[in-house]
């Protein structure tokens, strides 16, 4: 009587072990990168607020550097980025700086906004940033 034994063997199990490897190396990197791109959207929500708030803020006192005090700088509420607003009497420069986790977002390093609404980023191609 001859019995049926089932089951896997080490070879089937190294295949399966190594496709996985080989997935999971493709796949990883890709995902990581969309993660921080859509991480972006942090940053530019905050620029965008804050933006507002000067703006609000300049129409009454005619003053963008009366109106730092009106803007919400210091770490994003999920501590993505570090805003900061460099400002004079007729013009501002928002600033948001990659911190934590998203510091390794190196494509697009810094986003900046200024009071003409000109959008930049430090970056080879600040347009994909933005």
């Amino acid at each position: 009587m001859r019995r049926h034994h089932s089951g896997i063997t080490m070879v089937e199990l190294l295949v399966v072990v190594t496709i996985v490897g080989i997935l999971a190396g493709v796949a990883l990197p890709s995902y990581r990168n969309q993660t921080l791109r859509a991480n972006r959207v942090e940053a530019k929500t905050a620029l965008q607020q804050a933006t507002q708030a000067l703006e609000k803020c300049f129409t009454r006192q005619r003053s963008y550097l009366a109106c730092t005090g009106s803007v919400a700088t210091g770490d994003t509420p999920g501590k993505l980025y570090n805003i900061t607003v460099d400002a004079t009497v007729t013009t501002y420069t928002l600033k948001a700086k990659p911190i934590n986790g998203q510091a390794a977002d190196t494509a697009c390093d810094t986003l900046q906004i200024d009071q003409a609404g000109a959008r930049t980023a430090s970056a080879s191609n600040p347009n994909k940033c933005w």
